[in-house]
């Protein structure tokens, strides 16, 4: 098994490989970089097996409101528009990876309610594996209203409800789909238990794990030793390592203090900057896409696509 961070000879700059059978790329190549002319190659490799992701997490039902600007305290507003989404940390890493072709199984809990009979339809709508999306008979499906203002900043509530149920015995019963995985994805907005409860067995049977310390927590070694791929961003690996992250170069010395507290590879997301991806030996920022927050009236994100610029997590054939 290579460790992660290792670059070999017969892979391009910008391809990090997690292990013998998985590689990350954000491939950005400048003009004329011979190994430009590999990225039909790397797509194949991602096209040419369904790789199998399993998510622990949360799903959230969010409650959108637009409003002209955020409210002081004890103010009332009227709001643009209000908008009913299926979200949470979890069910969002779920919907991206089956929406980009691969696999997905979620493990999770919902309210025996309208909300929870919402989220399973979705799931099942976007091809997502649900046996193991256990209905909660205490608790409410678990919402976050959201306020949402002309400049696309936001304040947002989280009320876990169902979330807090999942448990290990869920991450148990789901044992076997797990260790069938390739990558192992999960995020802190249910009960760290569970979580590392998931990532014991992933570590055991070999399967990759990503954690998205979010939201950001006080969080045991044991869970960031089982940890492959750590993704906080600034403030979250702030909290992780007590050290300032404001800027690149102080994001970077941080992330080698999370480093040295277990994952193998870290990525300090940076908000309207990119991403910093760090290994015990080198970090590397990469630069974000260009995004316009629209009104409301016209389209809400323009992304302009980057030629040089593509994302990919690929695992080829064992």
């Amino acid at each position: 098994m290579f460790p992660v961070g290792y670059w070999p000879n017969s892979l391009p700059p910008g391809v990090i490989r997690l292990d013998a059978h998985t590689t990350w790329s954000w491939c950005q190549y400048p003009e004329g970089h011979p190994a430009g002319g590999r990225e039909s190659e790397l797509r194949h490799a991602v096209e040419s097996r369904q790789p199998r992701i399993c998510v622990v997490g949360s799903c959230m039902i969010d409650l959108i409101s637009r409003v002209p600007r955020l409210p002081t305290l004890g103010e009332t507003l009227i709001g643009h528009s209000f908008h009913l989404g299926y979200g949470g940390k979890g069910a969002n890493q779920a919907t991206a990876a089956a929406r980009l072709g691969a696999r997905v199984s979620m493990v999770a809990r919902v309210g025996a309610d309208v909300f929870g009979d919402g989220t399973l339809e979705n799931f099942h709508a976007n091809g997502i594996d649900a046996q193991h999306v256990r209905r909660d008979g205490e608790r409410f499906s678990g919402v976050a209203p959201i306020f949402v203002d002309d400049r696309a900043e936001n304040v947002i509530v989280i009320v876990p409800g169902a979330n807090l149920g999942l448990s290990a015995d869920d991450v148990q019963a789901a044992g076997a789909t797990i260790r069938e995985a390739d990558v192992l994805c999960c995020q802190l907005e249910v009960p760290v238990e569970t979580t590392l409860a998931a990532f014991r067995i992933a570590r055991a049977a070999g399967v990759t794990t990503i954690l998205n310390p979010a939201p950001a927590a006080v969080l045991p070694d044991e869970l960031l030793s089982l940890t492959d791929l750590c993704v906080p961003n600034q403030v979250e690996v702030q909290m992780l390592t007590e050290r300032s992250a404001r800027s690149v170069g102080e994001a970077a010395r941080a992330g080698r203090d999370l480093l040295a507290r277990g994952p193998r590879l870290v990525i300090v997301t940076l908000g309207s900057r990119g991403s910093l991806v760090v290994t015990p030996d080198a970090s590397q920022h990469v630069p974000a896409l260009p995004v316009e927050a629209r009104g409301n009236r016209k389209p809400r994100f323009a992304i302009r696509p980057h030629r040089r610029m593509r994302r990919c997590c690929s695992s080829s054939a064992s």
